[in-house]
């Protein structure tokens, strides 16, 4: 996957507004395919990354992922957006998240978390250590402060497993862990 830049649409300060956001749900994937075809077209599309470290060769390098595989954020008018994708030039699946069929808006303080985890789009790779209680720590990073939600930690792959209270569901994540 190619790594891009960023960008949300919609004005200045939209990254503060929290409400009228939408989840939509496609194949992993084509969430980086409609995100790049129709950020210009709509008022703010946002997809956001984490940093991944993936060894290669004996060491590791940086690489940027969806957070969310298979799923993309949709402020304003979701039924504009659906229509749009569904009879567009892209070969995708696309549903929004909600009940009855019906559309529900991401709660504010759920954005708010993933805005503030993302900054710049991007959530960054936390730095932790190992306690003398035998505990991780975070030092560092969009983990800090996040010990209680952490799950599970593969120290050899540098990886953390953090889960969130997200559309009225738990939701599992994986995010880069550095051990220094």
């Amino acid at each position: 996957m190619e790594t891009f830049t960023f960008s949300l649409i919609g004005g200045r300060g939209m990254e503060h507004e929290h409400s009228n956001w939408y989840v939509v749900q496609t194949g992993t994937g084509d969430e980086t395919k409609i995100y790049k075809i129709s950020r210009s077209e709509f008022g703010a599309i946002y997809l956001p990354l984490k940093e991944v470290l993936q060894k290669r060769f004996g060491g590791f390098v940086k690489k940027q992922w969806p957070l969310f595989p298979g799923y993309l954020f949709v402020k304003g008018d979701i039924h504009r957006f659906l229509d749009t994708i569904r009879h567009g030039d892209l070969d995708v699946s696309v549903k929004p998240l909600g009940a009855l069929g019906r559309p529900k808006p991401v709660k504010s303080e759920e954005m708010e978390l993933i805005f503030k985890l993302a900054e710049n789009g991007v959530v960054g790779i936390s730095k932790g250590s190992m306690g003398k209680d035998g505990k991780m720590h975070i030092l560092d990073g969009p983990m800090k402060g996040m010990e209680g939600e952490i799950q599970f930690i593969d120290k050899r792959r540098k990886k953390a497993k953090v889960q969130f209270d997200l559309f009225e569901r738990k939701i599992d994540v994986t995010l880069a862990l550095e051990i220094v």
